[in-house]
C-alpha cells in the first residue's frame, strides 16, 4: 500500500505536468499582454512616484500582437498535439524518468488519457522494483484510474480528485535492519509506540520520499497484498486480502492516520475477518477497527508495543473512539484485546533497566491458561502521524 501510493506520487510528477504548468503560466501572461494591447487596458503609475512615459509606436504594437497571438496559437497546437498524437510518447518518457528515480521498473499494456480533463487509466499494469538495497516491491494490477486536479497542478498543488485501484496483486518484502538500528518494541504499560509506524521509511533502505499530494477520494478492490517483513527480531509471513477500500481523503503526509481515522476497509488478515470502519454523525466522527483470530506474531510485526512480547496464540482486537470531525489534537481510543493459547518471550531488544518488569510480564502469561484480556485507552493526535507511511 505505501509503496503503490510512493509509485502514485512519482506519476503525479510527470515532467510533462510540469511543463504544461510553465506553458499555462506564459499564455496567461501572454493573454494579459493581448487585452492590454488590444483593449488599450494600461496599468496606472502611482501619482506619488512618477515617471518619463513611454510609448510603442502604432506599427511596433501591431509586431508585438503578431508575435503574442503567433506564440498563443503554436502553444496550442503543441499542447494539442501531445494530448491527441503524441500522448502515449509523452506518457513513457515520463514514466522511464520515474522508473530511474525510483528504481522501479513499470510497464503497462494500454493507456488512456487526457491532459485537458486529467483523466488517466492504465490496464496490464506491472510494477516491479530492481533495486536490491530496497525493499522488494511488487504490484500487478488489472487496471488503475486516476482523474488529476488540472487547475491544481498549474497552481501548484498536487490534488488528485478520485483514484482506483481494482484486481491487483502486491508482494512486499523488507530488509532486515542493521543490529545497530534495531530499537526495543517493549514499553512499560501500553505506551504507544511510533517506531512501528515508519519501520519501511527509516535508515538506508528507506523507499523515497516525495512531495506532499492528497488524493480526494481512493478507492482499492480486490486486492491481494503478501508481506514479508524482515525489519523486525522476528521474520514474520502475513497475508492481507482487501474486498473493497476508500479513503475520503488520503493525504501523502497523514497517510497512515487517514488509513486509520478517515477510511473504511472490509478484507481479511490472514484468514481473519478485518475491518475498519469510519462514519459520521451529527459532527461527530465514529471509528472502529476489529479483527479476530489474528496470529499474535502478525500483530508483534504490524504493530509492536506490548504484541512483541508474544510467539504465540491468537489475538482478538476491537478498538472504537468518537471524536469532533474538526478536533484532530486528542483522539482518545478505547482498546479491547483478548489472547487466547498465549506463549510469551523476551524480546532480544529489550533494555536491561526493562527486562525485569518484562520478564515479569511474561511469566505470567505463560503460567496462565485461560485466555488474557485486557483493556485500556490510548491518547493519540493526528500530529504524531504527520510523515509517517512517506
Amino acid at each position: 500500500m505505501e509503496g503503490l501510493l510512493i509509485i502514485g506520487a512519482e506519476l503525479l510528477l510527470l515532467p510533462f505536468i510540469a511543463g504544461i504548468t510553465a506553458l499555462c503560466e506564459l499564455a496567461l501572461g501572454l493573454a494579459s499582454l493581448i487585452l492590454q494591447l488590444i483593449f488599450g487596458t494600461t496599468i496606472k503609475a502611482s501619482a506619488s512616484a512618477p515617471r518619463k512615459m513611454f510609448r510603442l509606436s502604432p506599427a511596433a504594437i501591431k509586431w508585438i500582437q503578431r508575435i503574442a497571438l503567433g506564440s498563443l496559437a503554436i502553444f496550442t497546437a503543441a499542447l494539442l498535439l501531445l494530448n491527441f498524437v503524441f500522448l502515449e510518447q509523452t506518457v513513457r518518457f515520463a514514466v522511464n524518468k520515474v522508473e530511474t528515480k525510483t528504481g522501479f521498473e513499470i510497464e503497462y499494456e494500454s493507456m488512456e488519457g487526457n491532459l485537458f480533463t486529467g483523466a488517466f487509466a492504465f490496464e496490464g499494469l506491472d510494477i516491479t522494483q530492481t533495486l536490491a538495497e530496497k525493499p522488494q516491491l511488487s504490484i500487478q494490477a488489472q487496471s488503475l484510474a486516476a482523474n488529476l486536479s488540472v487547475w491544481n497542478f498549474i497552481f501548484g498543488s498536487r490534488v488528485v480528485d478520485s483514484a482506483s485501484l481494482s484486481e491487483a496483486s502486491i508482494t512486499l518484502q523488507t530488509i532486515a535492519k542493521p543490529e545497530e538500528e534495531k530499537k526495543s518494541v517493549f514499553a512499560i504499560g501500553l505506551a504507544w509506540n511510533e517506531n512501528r509506524l515508519d519501520g519501511l521509511t527509516a535508515g538506508p533502505a528507506s523507499l523515497v520520499k516525495t512531495p506532499n499530494y492528497t488524493i480526494k477520494d481512493l478507492k482499492l478492490s480486490k486486492l491481494s497484498i503478501h508481506v514479508d517483513d524482515r525489519s523486525s527480531e522476528t521474520p514474520t509471513n502475513y497475508d492481507i486480502a482487501i474486498d473493497h477500500f476508500e479513503a475520503q481523503p488520503l493525504r501523502s503526509h497523514f497517510a497512515i492516520f487517514d488509513l486509520l481515522f478517515r477510511s473504511n476497509l472490509d478484507g481479511t488478515l490472514n484468514g481473519s475477518r478485518l475491518t475498519i470502519s469510519n462514519t459520521e454523525s451529527d459532527g461527530h466522527r465514529h471509528t472502529k477497527w476489529a479483527t479476530q483470530d489474528v496470529p499474535a506474531g502478525v500483530l508483534a510485526s504490524l504493530i509492536g508495543g506490548p504484541f512483541s512480547l508474544f510467539e504465540a496464540g491468537t489475538v482478538d482486537v476491537e478498538v472504537t473512539d468518537q471524536w469532533e470531525a474538526e478536533r484532530v489534537e486528542s483522539l482518545e481510543l478505547d482498546w479491547k484485546i483478548k489472547v487466547a493459547d498465549a506463549q510469551a518471550r523476551l524480546p532480544q531488544a529489550t533494555p536491561k533497566l526493562l527486562q525485569p518488569l518484562a520478564q515479569v510480564w511474561v511469566d505470567n502469561i505463560n503460567q496462565t491458561e485461560k485466555d488474557w484480556e485486557f483493556g485500556f485507552q490510548l491518547q493519540l493526535s493526528e500530529n504524531q502521524f504527520k510523515g509517517k507511511g512517506e
